[in-house]
């Protein structure tokens, strides 16, 4: 009986073959399978978090390029090489699954995976700032109220953060700092005001005293999520016209991400003689 079962078993197997049938994980020769790879990046602590710079080098040459979390489509069962760009002070700790603290892996795979690297993030704090006003009212010479708002979206603490503000006249002013801009007092801290405010001495007026045309302030630390708003009164003394140009600027001790949102500026429209 056992002698007959074995044969029937290695019939059954000739018969499925014959007919051309696949068994599920051979692929049908001469066509490439596909298997997504995805690449994440997590903390020291095992908490996801995104923007990681990486490179695919792929079977055939070809390079490609994403941050991470990044998903892409390979060939199944040929090797490709991965590598996950180190951005100070954000460095590579090492992969999970294999405890390399290389950040460049070979690897092949004949399914769906996830690879997950393991980053030291460091120190580092995204500091940003927006500026905003009233335009369109502002007489030739008069008052203009703007406010600055500075934040820190973390994760960590921004050591002895700067932020400067300034502010021009656009077009047709002469050269005299006599009829340049000039700061009355900044509503939020101690600008050359007869009484100091919210934070006195923490500022001081750039420019001359009779044009002075902005101000630096040391804000101190800056827990991740802080803000900060700063309140401003400028005018322009007499003889300046055109349109005026404010902006302002953050920085920091701390090494800072993202520095596309550390500035920003507000034109307020010269409405000619009152």
């Amino acid at each position: 009986m056992k002698i007959r079962s074995s044969l029937i078993f290695l019939s059954l197997i000739t018969i499925i073959v014959s007919m051309g049938f696949l068994l599920p994980q051979q692929a049908e020769a001469g066509v490439s399978q596909t298997c997504e790879v995805t690449v994440e990046t997590h903390d020291s602590a095992g908490i996801p978090f995104e923007g990681m710079f990486m490179q695919f080098n792929l079977n055939g040459g070809q390079t490609v390029f994403g941050f991470s979390t990044h998903t892409i489509a390979l060939e199944c069962g040929v090797e490709h090489q991965v590598t996950v760009a180190e951005f100070p002070p954000v460095t590579f700790n090492s992969w999970l699954d294999t405890g390399s603290t290389d950040s460049s892996r070979f690897f092949t795979v004949f399914e769906d995976t996830t690879f997950t690297a393991h980053m030291n993030k460091g120190n580092f704090a995204d500091l940003a700032v927006t500026v905003d006003g009233a335009p369109d009212l502002v007489t030739t010479q008069g008052n203009a109220d703007w406010t600055s708002t500075v934040t820190n979206n973390g994760p960590t603490t921004a050591q002895n953060v700067l932020f400067v503000s300034t502010g021009t006249i656009s077009t047709g002013t002469p050269t005299s700092p006599d009829i340049a801009l000039a700061f009355l007092c900044d509503l939020t801290f101690d600008l050359g005001c007869t009484a100091a405010s919210l934070l006195p001495g923490q500022c001081a007026v750039l420019g001359t005293p009779s044009g002075n045309n902005g101000a630096t302030c040391n804000l101190g630390n800056m827990a991740p999520l802080d803000t900060i708003t700063v309140d401003s009164r400028t005018e322009k003394k007499s003889g300046a016209f055109g349109d005026m140009l404010f902006t302002a600027t953050v920085s920091s001790d701390t090494f800072d991400p993202d520095g596309s949102n550390n500035s920003d500026s507000l034109t307020v429209t010269d409405n000619g003689p009152s």
